[in-house]
This record gives structure tokens, sequence and C-alpha cells, in this order.
């Protein structure tokens, strides 16, 4: 790994500790493990110290600063209006929360920035991916076993709670969908699998026979969770690749195909989930509450066999419309949410740009596979999960992420237009 830069300013570390304490600080963050949250802070600290040197660049990254700005006004709104609307107080909770929505997601986004352009070299990327992926796994399926008597009954499938082996409550019940997402960083390994195989070496058939045993303990551990939303980022991360393996002549009528059925699923409501009805009904009311508070209540059909279900305020069980802009908008109004609509829009989008010139020049690499996973594992989350109080160390961990990604994919963009 190369660690070259940061080893001369550090001659007692070694590239292997620096890989040791990668894997250990992701793996812990996607354990999940009580605390587990404050490890986040280690990062920054450890980020901005190592990487100090190259905070000035952040001048000549506008897209990077334009997104921060908007982070740091989202977090300022955002707080402001739960102290006005009453949902925060002036306890130790509260300001956590305050430094939380404040503070870490800029942060978080400017470590990642630096911390890629002094040591974290892409190897290091992937290795903080895979631990992380790896950890959540691990968490999924120690949840799996302590609920299930006896732990090897293999065949049971859990409808609506699930007991995990550690929160802030101890050892205690939580909603199936929040225990679901910490498996799904597991199935970014997928996207690399069409890419590995085609490699003729041992070492590259073994690493791709273990992304894929990962892989289907992922999807097992979806079909115990009767979870949906897996299947789907499971489709997209392995899209990219498969695309690239497949005859061009097929490619087009392939995946036209492809897409008519899950089209034609979603419109008969043969593949149905009952949040999609939900959100859509949720816009439609927006205007009642748009400055937030919580009050929107209404009434939709679900699903087939679900009926009529109810919307609203708690004791409501459904309170939460589980999109992050929507969360937001309903806790707070349209303001926070408009400024981090904005600053996830520019962050996705340079993502995006990038994803596509790679693409096109035929250079897609295992690295961009697991990148491009992990980016729709996170729009995944963020469009049909309560991201944003479900799992604030994956929220705030994404925006690192991002930020690590944009410096790499910026780097290598700079490389394609120098060698062209």
């Amino acid at each position: 790994m190369n660690f070259n830069l940061l080893l001369n300013k550090y001659p007692g570390l070694s590239g292997f500790q620096l890989a040791i304490l990668i894997v250990g600080i992701f793996f812990l963050l996607g354990l999940n493990l009580p605390k587990s949250f404050s490890l986040l802070g280690l990062i920054f600290i450890v980020g901005l110290v190592w990487g100090r040197c190259e905070l000035k660049t952040l001048i000549r990254a506008p897209l990077v600063v334009s997104s921060i700005i908007l982070l740091v006004a989202f977090g300022i709104s955002f707080s402001i209006s739960q102290f006005q609307l009453g949902f925060w107080s002036w306890t130790g909770g509260s300001i956590a929360d305050l430094v939380t929505f404040t503070l870490y997601p800029s942060l978080a986004l400017s470590v990642g920035w630096v911390s890629r352009r002094t040591f974290l070299s892409r190897r290091a990327m992937c290795i903080a991916v895979i631990a992380f992926a790896v950890g959540g796994l691990c968490y999924v399926l120690l949840s799996l076993a302590i609920s299930r008597d006896p732990w090897w009954r293999y065949n049971e499938v859990f409808h609506s709670v699930v007991t995990v082996p550690w929160g802030d409550h101890g050892m205690s019940g939580q909603n199936v969908g929040s225990v679901e997402q910490r498996a799904m960083p597991a199935l970014v390994l997928a996207g690399s699998l069409p890419l590995l195989l085609v490699r003729k070496s041992l070492g590259w058939l073994v690493q791709a026979l273990l992304a894929f045993l990962v892989s289907m303990i992922a999807i097992y551990a979806f079909w115990s969770l009767h979870g949906h939303f897996g299947y789907i980022v499971l489709s997209v991360v392995v899209a990219p690749s498969l695309f690239l393996m497949i005859n061009r002549h097929w490619r087009v009528p392939l995946f036209s195909f492809v897409g008519s059925i899950i089209s034609i699923s979603l419109y008969t409501q043969r593949l149905c989930d009952e949040r999609l009805p939900m959100q859509l009904a949720f816009i439609q009311y927006i205007a009642d509450a748009p400055w937030g508070g919580r009050r929107i209540s209404f009434s939709f059909e679900g699903c087939p066999g679900q009926g009529v279900i109810k919307f609203g305020p708690p004791p409501i069980s459904l309170h939460l419309p589980h999109n992050i802009f929507l969360d937001v908008i309903n806790d707070v109004g349209i303001l926070p949410a408009f400024f981090l609509i904005l600053a996830c829009s520019l962050l996705l989008g340079g993502l995006t740009k990038a994803f596509i010139l790679f693409y096109n020049k035929a250079n897609w690499a295992i690295s961009d596979a697991l990148m491009f996973g992990l980016v729709a594992f996170v729009v995944t989350q963020a469009m049909f999960q309560p991201f944003l109080y479900s799992d604030r160390s994956m929220f705030v961990a994404s925006f690192l992420l991002t930020g690590a990604m944009l410096a790499e994919l910026e780097f290598r963009s700079l490389v394609d237009v120098n060698l062209s």
C-alpha cells in the first residue's frame, strides 16, 4: 500500500500497521458497537492532523467547497428549527445532536478529501469499504442468531422485529429494516465479481470466490429479514461490470428486457413495498405543514393485501416517510431540506460525471466497481430508509467516503487528461 508520504512523517508506522488500523476502525463502525459513533471523531482528528498540509487544496475544489457550505447551512437551519419546535432542549443529548448535524457532515467531507490526497491510497479505500461491509454483515448475522431459538434455525424469517446484540438499550428488539441496512454494504463486493472472474490467476479467482460467498451471505440475510431493497442494490451494483462483459450486440436488448420486467412488476404491484405509495402520498401533503413540526397526517392504499394504512405523528406507528429529504421536511420543514438536497445533488452529480467518464474510456477498474456500489447503497438508503435517524454513523460515514471518492476521481480525471 502506498503510504510513503505518511510513513516519512511518522517513521514508527508501517504500511501493515496502517492497514490494520483502517480495517479495525471501519470494521468496528460496521459492527455498530455501542459508542462506535465516537470512532468518527477519532477519524476526523487523525485525518486533519495527517492531512492538514492539503487543506488549502479545498479552495481549488469548488464542488467540495460549495457542498461544505450547503451542508453547514443545512446543519444550522436544521438545528435551529429543532430547538424552535421543541424537539431538542439544551441537554447533553441535544447538544450532541447539534454537533452531529452542524459540524460532522461537512467535516467528514473535508477529512475524506484531504485524506485521499495525502496518505489514503486507492487500495486503502477499498480495504476500508470491505472492512465496513464485513463488520455490518457480522452484526446482522449475530442479530439473526440471537433472535432464533435455537440459533441454527436457518429457515426462520422475521417480518417486523429482530433482536440486536447491542445498542442504546442493550440487547433489544429492533425493526428489521434498520438491521437489514447493515448488510447492504456487503453487496458492493458483488460489483467486482465480473471483473475478478475474467482474471486468469489463482489469486484473483480466490478473491472472486470470497466476494461471491460474502454476497450470498448478504442475500441470505435479506431473505431472513424479509427485505426488499437489498435486491435493488444488488441489481444496480452488478449492472456496469456485467454490461462490459456481455457482447455489445446483446447489451441493449438484454437490459431493455430486464428493465421491462421490472417496470411491469412495479406497475402491476407484483413488486411492491409500502414505502413507495407512502412517499408519493406524503409529497401531496407537504403544503399542509411546509415548516415542519411532524404535523402531516394522511391515509394511503398500501400494497396488495395491506389495505388502507395510516400515516401521522406519534403514537401512530408509521410516522417517518423513510426518505432522508422527506424526513427532514416532516421534522423541520422545506428550508433545511432545500440545503441538503442541493448539497447531495452537487456531490452525486460530481460522482456520476466521473463514473461516466471512466466507463466511456473502458477503464472500469475493480476499485471503480466498489465505489459505484457504495454510492448505489448510500442512495438507496437515503431514498428508502430513515437514514438520518436510524443510523447516524452510517449517514456521517457516507460523507467521509464521498470526500475520499471525489478526491480519487479528480486525480484519475487529471491523469486521463494528461495522458490524452
